[in-house]
């Protein structure tokens, strides 16, 4: 089996919830499994419909002019395909979000998938594995690097870059404990999320990041309780934060006044997209 560690980047946009997100470059290490070596290395820009974002050039250092000539999504996966292999492989990636634009990506142009069953996500293990080091809380790889004090190579946002340091990091937990083992946070929902009955911070911004990105998917500045409570957006964070009843009592009893405020920073964002044209 090989390890293959995978890093993505994607033309984005902040608030523009028409815009649509495509995959501009894909990078992968092919690693022993036995050594952790790195046996084969794969990277190429993909040249999306849309302009680049501003966002993305900035965020990325990718330009326009980078991705015009590169292949379209279907030329770069056929060759990623052929990197794989037909070894038995497990991705790795930070977080989950690569694995979501590769399906979605396939599935806007009707290809047959890779099969990504077996992963590991490298986040939850540093929010829970590793004695609890980030508090539940969710790590960047700049800062993740910079706590275990792992030299840094490249440019953030540079997906072969990004690669080669989430190895890093891979390499420092395979050292630590059980990279396959499935860790979740040992505090309940209660003590996450709550302190003497009211929400905390944490659950507040949770909210409100997911009520910001139902506004963005369905182009509205406003949302009724029900609907907002019944959509898929806020189900799958609600799972995902392994919350309770009597928790999700206190987050909808918070909703109105984190509604208000996400709706005057989305219309203030939305507005300012508008005047730049």
């Amino acid at each position: 089996m090989n390890y293959i560690v995978l890093d993505i980047e994607w033309n984005a946009s902040k608030w523009n919830p028409h815009h649509l997100e495509e995959i501009i470059e894909i990078s992968a290490l092919k690693v022993s499994s036995a050594t952790l070596d790195v046996i084969d290395v794969f990277s190429s820009r993909v040249k999306p419909v849309e302009r680049l974002t501003s966002f993305t050039k900035k965020l990325t250092g990718i330009t326009q002019q980078d991705v015009s000539s590169a292949p379209r999504f279907p030329q770069v996966l056929q060759k990623f395909k052929t990197f794989l292999g037909t070894e038995e492989s497990c991705f790795v990636a930070w977080g989950k979000e690569d694995f979501r634009f590769l399906k979605k990506e396939c599935e806007r142009y009707s290809l047959s998938s890779l099969d990504l069953s077996s992963y590991i996500d490298i986040l939850p293990i540093l929010q829970f594995g590793l004695y609890d080091t980030f508090k539940g809380n969710t790590p960047s790889l700049t800062k993740t690097m910079e706590i275990f004090q792992i030299e840094a190579d490249g440019q953030a946002h540079n997906s072969f870059d990004d690669s080669m340091n989430t190895l890093k990091v891979f390499r420092y937990l395979h050292g630590k404990l059980d990279v396959h083992a499935t860790y979740k946070s040992n505090k309940t929902p209660e003590e996450r999320f709550l302190h003497e009955g009211t929400l905390k911070a944490s659950g507040k911004k949770q909210l409100m990041k997911c009520i910001i990105a139902y506004m963005k998917k369905h182009d509205v500045d406003d949302v009724s309780f029900d609907t907002f409570f019944n959509s898929l957006i806020w189900l799958e964070r609600a799972a995902a934060l392994d919350l309770n009843e009597p928790v999700t009592a206190v987050f909808k009893a918070e909703f109105d006044l984190q509604k208000q405020a996400a709706s005057e920073k989305y219309a203030a964002q939305k507005a300012l997209l508008l005047a730049k044209g």
